[in-house]
């Protein structure tokens, strides 16, 4: 029997079939065997080379839950291209709560290259960051944005 292909890669492999496709949001509910934000991120880049920024965001709860939904992660990605002009690697700024409600945010340039790997080598990138507009958790103003 085959292995189940993951929400992230399907919806990663429909994109193929966007070209002109530049960028996007994707909003869903976050469920315990989903592969880490950055890895799907990767896979998009990868796979998807006309996009240039996308965002991700993942919830805790179901679409009905009384109060509302509550954001688990929450990623915005720039594709930054190579000498050759393909995807080289992402800008990313990623902002989530741990698992005891504590708030977290990130700013690192993620090679497209580490696929398979965690999080390597993070580069942090001090001009830029969320512009107060989009961060749910602003912390300082930046004049650089994504979107």
């Amino acid at each position: 029997m085959p292995t189940p292909v993951p929400f992230q890669k399907e919806f990663s492999d429909a994109l193929r079939h966007s070209p002109q496709l530049r960028s996007f949001s994707l909003t869903k509910i976050y469920k315990a065997n989903d592969e880490e934000m950055i890895q799907t991120a990767n896979r998009i880049a990868h796979q998807n080379p006309n996009i240039q920024k996308f965002r991700l965001r993942y919830f805790q709860d179901s679409w009905f839950a009384h109060g509302g939904r509550h954001a688990k992660q929450i990623g915005k990605y720039e594709v930054l291209a190579g000498t050759d002009g393909l995807p080289a690697s992402l800008l990313a700024y990623e902002w989530g709560v741990r698992s005891f409600g504590q708030p977290y945010s990130r700013n690192y340039v993620q090679p497209l290259k580490a696929l398979k790997t965690r999080r390597s080598s993070k580069s942090s990138v001090s001009s830029w960051c969320s512009d107060r507009a989009w961060s749910p958790k602003p912390q300082n103003s930046c004049s650089a944005s994504l979107m």
